[in-house]
Protein backbone atom coordinates (compact mmCIF):
# COMPACT_ATOMS: atom_id res chain seq x y z
CA UNK A 1 0.00 0.00 0.00
CA UNK A 2 3.10 2.39 0.24
CA UNK A 3 1.89 3.80 3.37
CA UNK A 4 5.06 6.42 4.92
CA UNK A 5 6.09 5.86 8.32
CA UNK A 6 3.49 8.69 10.25
CA UNK A 7 0.00 6.70 8.04
CA UNK A 8 1.45 3.37 9.54
CA UNK A 9 2.03 3.99 13.16
CA UNK A 10 -2.14 5.69 12.85
CA UNK A 11 -2.42 3.02 11.54
CA UNK A 12 -0.92 0.34 13.69
CA UNK A 13 -2.45 1.57 16.98
CA UNK A 14 -5.46 1.16 18.60
CA UNK A 15 -7.55 4.60 19.72
CA UNK A 16 -8.52 3.44 23.37
CA UNK A 17 -8.58 0.19 25.01
CA UNK A 18 -10.33 -0.28 27.99
CA UNK A 19 -10.01 -3.67 30.22
CA UNK A 20 -13.21 -4.28 32.98
CA UNK A 21 -14.31 -6.68 35.43
CA UNK A 22 -17.93 -7.78 35.07
CA UNK A 23 -19.40 -8.87 37.92
CA UNK A 24 -22.49 -11.97 37.56
CA UNK A 25 -24.70 -12.44 40.22
CA UNK A 26 -26.03 -16.24 40.17
CA UNK A 27 -28.99 -17.05 41.03
CA UNK A 28 -27.49 -18.75 44.39
CA UNK A 29 -26.32 -15.58 45.20
CA UNK A 30 -22.79 -15.94 44.52
CA UNK A 31 -20.53 -13.88 42.35
CA UNK A 32 -18.70 -14.70 39.54
CA UNK A 33 -16.31 -11.85 38.36
CA UNK A 34 -15.70 -11.80 33.72
CA UNK A 35 -12.53 -9.66 32.40
CA UNK A 36 -14.01 -7.51 29.39
CA UNK A 37 -12.29 -5.74 26.81
CA UNK A 38 -13.23 -2.69 24.94
CA UNK A 39 -11.33 -1.31 21.86
CA UNK A 40 -12.28 1.31 19.57
CA UNK A 41 -9.86 1.30 16.72
CA UNK A 42 -10.29 3.86 15.13
CA UNK A 43 -12.63 6.92 14.89
CA UNK A 44 -11.21 9.21 12.01
CA UNK A 45 -14.25 8.52 9.78
CA UNK A 46 -16.88 8.64 12.55
CA UNK A 47 -18.42 6.76 15.70
CA UNK A 48 -16.64 3.52 16.00
CA UNK A 49 -18.86 0.54 15.35
CA UNK A 50 -18.34 -3.01 16.36
CA UNK A 51 -19.53 -6.08 18.43
CA UNK A 52 -19.39 -8.30 21.44
CA UNK A 53 -17.65 -11.10 21.75
CA UNK A 54 -18.55 -13.65 24.06
CA UNK A 55 -16.14 -16.74 24.18
CA UNK A 56 -13.92 -18.20 27.29
CA UNK A 57 -10.45 -17.39 25.09
CA UNK A 58 -11.04 -14.07 23.86
CA UNK A 59 -8.37 -11.62 24.96
CA UNK A 60 -7.33 -8.29 24.48
CA UNK A 61 -4.89 -8.95 21.17
CA UNK A 62 -8.10 -11.08 20.16
CA UNK A 63 -10.34 -7.57 20.44
CA UNK A 64 -7.52 -5.20 19.37
CA UNK A 65 -7.27 -7.44 15.89
CA UNK A 66 -11.41 -7.81 15.57
CA UNK A 67 -11.47 -3.89 15.91
CA UNK A 68 -8.91 -3.30 13.11
CA UNK A 69 -10.21 -5.93 10.95
CA UNK A 70 -13.43 -3.80 11.54
CA UNK A 71 -11.95 -0.62 10.85
CA UNK A 72 -10.95 -1.53 7.20
CA UNK A 73 -14.18 -3.67 6.64
CA UNK A 74 -15.96 0.14 7.15
CA UNK A 75 -13.34 1.78 5.12
CA UNK A 76 -13.29 -0.70 2.10
CA UNK A 77 -17.38 -0.24 1.72
CA UNK A 78 -16.96 3.24 2.81
CA UNK A 79 -19.40 3.51 6.02
CA UNK A 80 -19.15 6.93 8.00
CA UNK A 81 -17.75 4.66 11.12
CA UNK A 82 -14.70 3.88 12.84
CA UNK A 83 -13.90 0.40 14.07
CA UNK A 84 -14.24 -1.03 17.26
CA UNK A 85 -15.17 -4.34 19.18
CA UNK A 86 -16.05 -5.71 22.76
CA UNK A 87 -14.97 -9.05 24.04
CA UNK A 88 -15.98 -11.02 27.66
CA UNK A 89 -14.20 -13.90 28.58
CA UNK A 90 -17.38 -16.07 29.51
CA UNK A 91 -17.92 -19.68 28.40
CA UNK A 92 -21.99 -19.29 27.42
CA UNK A 93 -22.74 -22.81 27.74
CA UNK A 94 -22.71 -22.79 31.09
CA UNK A 95 -25.89 -20.25 31.14
CA UNK A 96 -27.82 -23.22 29.68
Amino acid sequence: MKLDDNDWRTLSTPRRVLEVAVPLRRDNGSVEMYKGYRVQYSTTRGPAKGGIRFHPEVDMNETIALAMLMTWKCALTNLPYGGAKGGIAVDVQIFH
